[in-house]
């Protein structure tokens, strides 16, 4: 259910950058991201998206620690599954 434009015009810039495929996009991707997470927390889609993000930076290497990308990426799956 989409409850916020502003949420749904995040996401939609976060996944425009995040198919530019560079580490700046994809740094560009995740804020966006994270933006629409914080302004409407219930859209699920977004999480997947942050999570592809994620992922995407590990495969680039664009990552400071691989660890802490993979720990993200399981906070962002469980920031979804917990009940908002």
């Amino acid at each position: 259910e989409l409850r916020s434009l502003d949420a749904w015009n995040h996401r939609m810039r976060g996944v425009w950058h995040l198919w530019k495929d560079t580490r700046e996009h994809n740094r560009q991707a995740q804020e966006h991201f994270e933006k629409a997470i914080e302004i409407d927390p219930g859209q699920a889609g977004v999480y997947a998206f942050l999570a592809l993000a994620l992922s995407q930076a590990i495969i680039g290497q664009w990552t400071k620690s691989h660890e802490e990308s993979v720990a993200a990426i399981e906070r962002a799956a469980r920031r979804r599954t917990t009940p908002t």
